[in-house]
């Protein structure tokens, strides 16, 4: 029993430990997951709120330049001409000016169009240009934008340069009252100052607009030569905001502000509401990282932070990463919180439930002990009886004082100890009663055998007492169909053929099959023997009658039918008979003769007998009642009718069709099964 004991003690160990280690590791993962699920769906809502924040961001700077452009026109482009933001800008802009890089272009003067000559020669003024050979201030590294170009400042022209005094000259007679020499050469000396001054017209706008052309080619060399600089560096799509100068009704310019995306990227960055210990970052679509410090940027290069927000590998299991990657911006903010220590905590809890766990199942098993000695004792107890049975002492008992289960199940093995013996005692007894039953068994089976051949023995006598074929005459066709319901049957018929030329055909039905019906058939077989020609057939019938009375054979009867065709007649006798039908060639009228009269051997009885017309081309059938009382599957007896009507189908077919017929649908109507009784049919047909 030490073995039992043993597996008892191993079964709880397994029992207890294997559910405790998986209760625990479920713990551990399910806890481990759902702190996971809750970092990272805190760490998406704060990527989220950082995206949302570019866009306030760039919703503000928006309403800032609108603002900017409601300035004085005059005040934007004198001051931007200085190459900085001014105050007044500034102000404007607030905390966004940090943010932002605008440029004022002005648009092309149109050339003017003099109309009146001025009151001085006018000079152009020069154009001041912006000095492009000084190169950007540098960017620092991290996140910025696509350069924005260098100020433009506007071209300025003055319309009415300064005059030279003039000396005071002596009053001049109007012009009318000049002589002609005099006012012709007044007029030719306007018209040349009047051709003067539309040439400086022309040259100083042509001056002007050269200018602004070379001012316009410098300007986009030098975003250029800025942006070339700066490849390598984290791209943010920048976000173009403009607005027009107006003044006097007339657009003279646009302002154009772009933001600078590590600005933005760092004031998101910097603003973002993440706690002790996550790393901020940003992350465009070329791989390049911003972060808060180098520290940070280093972390999320070496733990391939950066991979993980953008969604190209799968965060270290001691990182969870969630990022808002924008399709239009290009850069995907990003926050990686630390969770292994987080992750320790949790495996050292663990670790702990599992040894407490531990020390409850020891704490148990110091008990177990005992109670496993005490079962494997009363176990032994028990199968020692089972084994004194399994050797034959079906006496033996088992004696357990236990109230527990092993107590209940050594009283259920008293009991079947107890059963066994009755049943071993029953089954002795039942055994002999088999052993005598199976020899009475064997010896009616040998007695079936021997009536079995008996009965195959009579059966072949019966067959030999009928026609084996029916009878050649050269005036009548003749035909017979006999089918047997078991070996021997008890359905009969014979013909005698006289050297006239008369037939006289006979069929009968014993009462019952097997071998009193083939008892019966032999004494009609013998009986018709005796039969001439010359002989009444009621006569006949009384005489058989007599003598199957005479014999005494036990409620046997014999059913018969006589017909004798002779010189165009068919005379016919019956007892107990079905009547004989009859279908007339030449009018197609189908009869019956029928005959009322007890079977043969029943009562004393003065037979009677009748005489019918045998044409050419008549058909006569005589049967037994085997195939008018023949049953389906269901119970149901063919009929007297059925057969009338399917004799009617086949009457003007040769006799041999007719019986065919007649067996086709015996089958049918049975199914293909076995007949109840035997079936006998005899079809004569005048040629």
């Amino acid at each position: 029993m030490r073995r039992l004991r043993t597996q008892l003690i191993v079964a709880f160990v397994v029992l207890s430990v294997v559910p405790l280690t998986a209760i625990v590791t479920f713990g551990y993962i399910s806890s481990e997951r759902s702190f996971r699920r809750a970092v990272q769906k805190e760490t998406s809502a704060l990527a989220a709120r950082m995206d949302r924040r570019v866009t306030m961001i760039a919703d503000s700077v928006g309403r800032d330049i609108e603002r900017v452009g409601a300035l004085p026109a005059e005040a934007l482009l004198a001051d931007f001409g200085e190459g900085a933001i001014p105050e007044k800008v500034r102000i404007q802009l607030g905390e966004n000016a940090e943010l932002l890089t605008i440029d004022v272009i002005p648009d092309a003067p149109l050339p003017p169009t003099p109309t009146e000559p001025p009151a001085a020669v006018v000079r152009p003024a020069p154009i001041v240009e912006p000095d492009l050979a000084s190169e950007p201030a540098p960017v620092t590294p991290g996140v910025t934008i696509a350069p924005a170009a260098p100020v433009a400042p506007v071209a300025r022209v003055t319309s009415t340069p300064p005059v030279a005094a003039t000396p005071p000259v002596a009053p001049v007679a109007p012009f009318h009252a000049l002589d002609p020499a005099t006012r012709g050469a007044m007029e030719l000396s306007m018209a040349e100052s009047q051709h003067a001054i539309e040439e400086v017209a022309h040259t100083r706008a042509k001056l002007q607009l050269d200018a602004l052309a070379a001012l316009r080619s410098r300007i986009e060399e030098r975003r250029a030569a800025s942006h070339s600089r700066e490849l390598g560096v984290m791209h943010l799509e920048a976000r173009e905001l403009a607005t027009s100068i107006v003044k006097d009704g007339e657009t003279i310019g646009k302002l154009r502000a772009r933001l600078r995306g590590d600005e933005v990227v760092r004031r998101v960055i910097e603003g973002s509401e993440s706690q002790e210990g996550d790393v901020v970052f940003a992350v465009d679509g070329d791989g390049n990282v911003f972060a808060a410090s180098a520290d940070a940027k280093k972390t999320v290069e070496t733990e391939r932070l950066d991979k993980a927000a953008r969604g190209v590998s799968a965060a270290g299991a001691n990182w969870v990463v969630a990022s808002s990657p924008d399709a239009d911006r290009g850069v995907a903010f990003a926050i990686a919180r630390p969770i292994s220590e987080s992750l320790r905590e949790m495996r050292t809890n663990a670790a702990r439930n599992f040894a407490f766990g531990l020390g409850l199942i020891g704490f148990a098993l110091i008990g177990i002990l005992p109670l496993a000695n005490h079962i494997a004792r009363d176990i032994e107890t028990v199968t020692g009886a089972a084994e004194k049975i399994a050797r034959g002492e079906l006496d033996a008992e088992v004696r357990v004082g236990s109230k527990n289960e092993i107590g209940t199940l050594a009283t259920a093995f008293n009991g079947m100890a107890r059963d066994l013996r009755a049943n071993h005692e029953r089954l002795i007894d039942e055994e002999r009663s088999r052993r005598e039953r199976e020899i009475e068994q064997r010896l009616l089976a040998a007695q079936y055998e021997r009536k079995s051949a008996e009965l195959e023995e009579a059966r072949r006598f019966q067959l030999s007492l009928l026609p084996s074929s029916p009878p050649v005459h050269p005036e009548l066709d003749v035909a017979s169909y006999v089918r047997t319901a078991t070996e021997v049957g008890g359905d009969y018929w014979d013909y005698l053929l006289a050297p006239d030329g008369t037939l006289t055909l006979v069929i009968g039905d014993a009462t019952g099959h097997g071998a009193r019906a083939g008892t019966m058939v032999t004494v009609v077989k013998s009986l018709f023997a005796t039969f001439s020609p010359d002989d009444s057939l009621s006569d006949f019938l009384e005489r058989a009658n007599q003598s199957i009375r005479r014999m005494g054979l036990e409620r046997m009867a014999m059913a018969l039918t006589l017909a004798r065709f002779r010189r165009g007649t068919v005379e016919i006798a019956a007892a107990g008979m079905p009547p004989m039908l009859v279908h007339r060639g030449a009018s197609g009228a189908l009869e019956d003769v029928a005959i009322e009269a007890p079977p043969l051997g029943t009562l004393p009885f003065t037979y009677s007998q009748r005489s019918v017309a045998a044409s050419p081309g008549d058909t006569f059938v005589l049967m037994t009642d085997g195939f008018p009382e023949l049953l389906d599957p269901s119970g149901e007896p063919l009929g007297y009718t059925a057969v009338e009507a399917e004799f009617a189908l086949a009457a003007n077919e040769a006799p041999r069709a007719i019986l065919d017929r007649f067996s086709a649908r015996a089958n049918a109507w049975t199914g293909g099964a076995p007949p109840a009784d035997d079936l006998t049919f005899v079809a004569v047909k005048v040629r």
